[in-house]
């Protein structure tokens, strides 16, 4: 009787011993878990606070009509997955290509904004854009936009 007593005891002892040592070793992983976290959102955010930076100095360019200094600038940013579908950006650069006379190139980007987000052709100023960007290459889809009488 005992010799069970003291069996318990040290069964109970190991038990407890083992909770103690996963609780230690969960609250090691959730710290390191945090630390590492952190350490990576602040790496994303000087990353997108540089990436602002940027997009800032390339809208200052373009503001100023210097187009020639904005467009690698937000050709950068766009070849970046995360900016990819950005409006703000597909429009500037086809803004530049269509002011260079490049309307093909520029449709590229035009399209890829409606394809985004195919409401945008009730936006008047972007239909304008698109529309003469269609009709200087001579593409097809300008039917589309024509008026039958």
């Amino acid at each position: 009787s005992y010799q069970k007593k003291m069996e318990k005891s040290t069964m109970k002892r190991k038990n407890d011993n083992l909770k103690e040592w996963l609780f230690a070793g969960f609250v090691l992983v959730v710290l390191v878990t945090l630390i590492f976290t952190g350490i990576e959102g602040k790496k994303q955010d000087r990353a997108r606070l540089a990436d602002y930076l940027e997009y800032q100095k390339a809208e200052e360019y373009y503001s100023q009509g210097d187009f020639e200094e904005a467009y690698p600038i937000f050709q950068k940013l766009i070849e970046k997955p995360e900016y990819r579908n950005s409006v703000v950006l597909n429009w500037a650069i086809a803004q530049i290509l269509k002011d260079r006379g490049e309307y093909s190139e520029a449709l590229v980007y035009y399209d890829h904004i409606w394809k985004c987000y195919p409401a945008i052709v009730n936006n008047p100023i972007f239909l304008e854009e698109y529309v003469g960007a269609l009709s200087k290459t001579g593409d097809e889809r300008i039917k589309l936009y024509q008026q039958t009488d």
